[in-house]
């Protein structure tokens, strides 16, 4: 018994087949957790690219809503045979009052969200180019907010129990319309000064026709 113990305290101590033990042991599980930190990191990664689509995607298409002529990408008018033209019509002079109602990708127009549900449209247009799918929503007054919701599968043809690669990213973004704005401001003014000198002739006209 004795010298079975001396024989394995010798074996325990000796460094042969060192190198065989660590390139059948050691060195694989290195090599599997290098591969899965590059995994994580790509998933990550991912991430964050298609966090930064959604918010581009939201806030050009809320900077280009007060015109359905400009292009999603850069907000510059289409330009045809030397001339600008707006190539998905005119929108209207009160589409804001008529034709600015909540839509979303996934449903079909209805009489008073036509101009925003083809505003949706040319933007998932422009998704599917990228190679990315989602849906895109609008909400009218009074918040008129446009949310953008993305996914994507990492790796479709990897299905690993410990690894989600699908992946989401949702952005909302207001449309503002400051020139619209301070038309607004502006109008409200000039009616506001034209009633109260309606009402100062109103009121001198009624001193009159008391005395």
């Amino acid at each position: 018994m004795q010298c079975l113990k001396k024989q394995l305290f010798k074996i325990w101590k000796s460094e042969d087949g060192t190198y065989t033990l660590e390139a059948t042991l050691i060195f694989p599980l290195i090599m599997f957790l290098t591969l899965l930190f590059l995994l994580v990191a790509v998933v990550q990664w991912q991430q964050a690219a298609l966090n930064q689509n959604a918010t581009i995607i939201a806030e050009q298409l809320a900077a280009n809503w007060d015109v359905s002529a400009k292009e999603i990408t850069t907000g510059n008018f289409a330009l045809i045979n030397n001339d600008f033209k707006d190539t998905r019509g005119d929108d209207g002079l009160y589409w804001r009052i008529f034709n600015d109602g909540a839509a979303t990708s996934q449903e079909p127009a209805s009489f008073f969200n036509g101009l925003s549900k083809e505003k949706i449209d040319v933007a998932m247009e422009y998704l599917h180019d990228k190679g990315v799918s989602g849906t895109i929503s609008y909400s009218g007054l009074p918040a008129r907010t446009i949310t953008v919701k993305l996914n994507r599968d990492v790796f479709p043809k990897l299905h690993l129990p410990f690894l989600n690669s699908s992946i989401s990213a949702t952005s909302t973004a207001h449309v503002a319309e400051p020139v619209q704005f301070m038309r607004n401001i502006d109008m409200a003014i000039y009616y506001s000064k034209s009633i109260e000198e309606n009402f100062k002739i109103f009121e001198s006209f009624n001193k009159k026709k008391k005395k």
